[in-house]
């Protein structure tokens, strides 16, 4: 498995000693099913075996109000019979041995704390990282604006798989047998490119593998996806037994109302956030579901028991169950939405727009998209046209007369979403201290990366939800995204902001006298920035606030029907 940030690539075989000792804080930020929680669990267990340190994991959803990393550790060091001042690891001696150091913390899953802790664990992990300096810290965690907390750790991601590492791995799942060369032969297909997208995730490969053992199709959108995986997981037989029984469900609902409970036990999930829960809680989950699917008698007692053997959705932890992966819980918070959701669906998404954390919502935004457009449209698409009407219409004025109407306008494109920044390097080593110097690292909803170029620090404080709007409009393809062509590829574009102070830090905004809005820079600035980000194309954008051409045939075709139904 390798990670990289954007100037470093390493590829990890062993507990690497270029990786976590050397970058003593590392935040590993990447989508669901890329593999932090496996990598997490790899290092600590080669850090074991190779006697490299002593490693602590620490799954961050089990911290909360009352509990916090110490409260873990001494709760795990002592048996269960031993308290106070019988115990062995008292948390006094357990504070020494953290003050002593050399212990190597791998706190995995930070998107997975609950809501209503959030900021309370945040706080714990900090005060606590501060505390104990002498150790190492990993935190991983989906990209999220709250990480802007950790401005101080070493950023990196996970590389996203190459097709041969697919195939392999397809070949593995099937024991190179004929079924995985089929499924291999037919991702070849140029008509199935989209699918291609799947295969850089190991989850989605997996689960792209189970579904396609089911069902010999290759669905292209992840809703469907996701509806074909549980369709097989639902379907699902032991074909070393006689029969190729379906494994009997123990709560007698057939396959679509099994779906319509988990579509609650989903949104329940996705809306707390909280991806687990001790028997009692997730019973709790299932007893709201069976209140809101009116007609469906079942046992929950039952239905736990069939998502976690029948049906494996969840998976038993202890005396925990959980997702078996965060993603499939927000599928069935996104058909919620769309289905029994459907009266309240306005609240809902407005709620999450409104929220100031839309960002926490991106892969049920992504499947809205495709599975409601007319929704996300409505209450995410036309917000978003109007918030950037206002800001063309107020920005920018008094520039200078010889820059283009064309430029002037792709600028407020890309500054429309929200505070920006240019700053110069000398060395890679001298950015934490050049962003603390101008007082960025600890601003909220901070993002930071290198130019492509790797001349320039680009920086923006997200203007949520917008950004993550444009993100998701950006992975669609949607049109009122330019293309990344526009920016890239055979056309050469002016990278160069002339007079930049080597070390320099200039905020981007609309004042006709900064080094960034000279006539010369203008450009370049507008460039190097939009080559780094997804960019709305203002012109389409705009024309969503008038109803389309679609819109109103369907208003029409409606009048019409109603109309011949009146005159019958």
């Amino acid at each position: 498995m390798a990670v990289a940030d954007s100037d470093i690539g390493i590829c990890l075989r062993s507990f690497d000693a270029t990786f976590i000792p050397h970058y003593r804080r590392v935040l590993l930020t990447d989508t669901a099913g890329m593999g932090k929680s496996t990598l997490m669990k790899y290092l600590f267990i080669r850090c074991i075996n190779e006697r490299a340190a002593i490693p602590v994991f620490v799954e961050l959803r089990h911290l909360s109000q009352t509990q916090g990393i110490l409260d873990v550790m001494e709760r795990q060091l002592n048996p269960k019979n031993s308290k106070g001042d019988d115990a062995y690891f008292t948390r006094e001696r357990i504070e020494k041995i953290l003050l002593k150091g050399g212990l190597v913390f791998l706190l995995d899953g930070y998107d997975e704390i609950p809501f209503k802790d959030r900021e309370f664990v945040t706080r714990g992990v900090k005060e606590f990282i501060d505390l104990y300096p002498e150790n190492k810290f990993a935190i991983t965690s989906r990209p999220e604006s709250a990480l802007h907390a950790f401005g101080s750790f070493h950023k990196f991601t996970i590389r996203p798989l190459k097709l041969a590492e697919s195939f392999s791995l397809i070949r593995k799942y099937d024991e190179n047998g004929e079924r995985g060369e089929q499924l291999i032969e037919k991702l070849q297909h140029k008509d199935l490119a989209p699918v291609k997208e799947f295969l850089k995730n190991p989850l989605l490969v997996t689960l792209l593998y189970r579904s396609f053992e089911y069902k010999s199709n290759l669905p292209v959108k992840a809703h469907v996806f996701y509806r074909q995986v549980f369709d097989a997981l639902y379907d699902w037989h032991d074909s070393t037994k006689d029969g190729y029984n379906t494994r009997e469900k123990k709560s007698k609902l057939d396959i679509d109302s099994f779906h319509r409970v988990l579509r609650v036990v989903g949104f329940v999930s996705v809306m707390r956030n909280v991806v687990e829960g001790d028997k009692d809680t997730v019973l709790s989950w299932i007893r709201d579901a069976k209140s809101v699917c009116s007609g469906l008698q079942f046992s929950e007692s039952d239905f736990l028991e069939d998502v976690v053997r029948a049906v494996p959705i969840f998976v038993k932890d202890g005396g925990y169950y959980r997702w078996a992966h965060k993603s499939l819980a927000e599928y069935f918070a996104v058909q919620y939405i769309c289905t029994e959701g459907k009266l309240q669906q306005e609240e809902i998404l407005d709620g999450i727009r409104d929220s100031g954390h839309a960002d926490r919502f991106y892969n049920v935004l992504t499947q809205l998209y495709d599975v409601d457009n007319g929704a996300f449209r409505k209450h995410f698409l036309i917000p978003l046209a109007a918030a950037f009407k206002a800001y063309v219409g107020s920005s920018y004025k008094g520039m200078d007369s010889s820059i283009p109407v064309d430029a002037l306008n792709l600028r407020k494109s890309v500054a429309f979403l929200g505070f920006c920044f240019l700053a110069s390097f000398k060395k890679l080593g001298d950015i934490e201290k050049l962003l603390d110097e101008n007082g960025i690292v600890e601003k909220v909803g901070l993002s930071i990366m290198l130019s492509s170029e790797s001349q320039y620090i680009i920086g923006a404080y997200d203007a949520d939800p917008y950004k993550t709007i444009v993100n998701v409009l950006g992975e669609k393809r949607d049109s009122c995204i330019f293309s990344r062509s526009r920016f890239s590829g055979g056309v050469k574009l002016k990278n160069k902001i002339i007079g930049f102070p080597r070390g320099g830090f200039v905020k981007l905004d609309d004042n006709p006298e900064s080094i960034l809005n000279s006539p010369g820079n203008f450009e370049s600035t507008t460039n190097i920035i939009a080559r780094n980000n997804y960019v709305i194309d203002g012109g389409q954008l705009l024309m969503q606030l008038e109803a389309t051409p679609s819109q109103v045939k369907l208003v029409s075709l409606a009048e019409k029907l109603l109309g011949d139904l009146g005159g019958g």
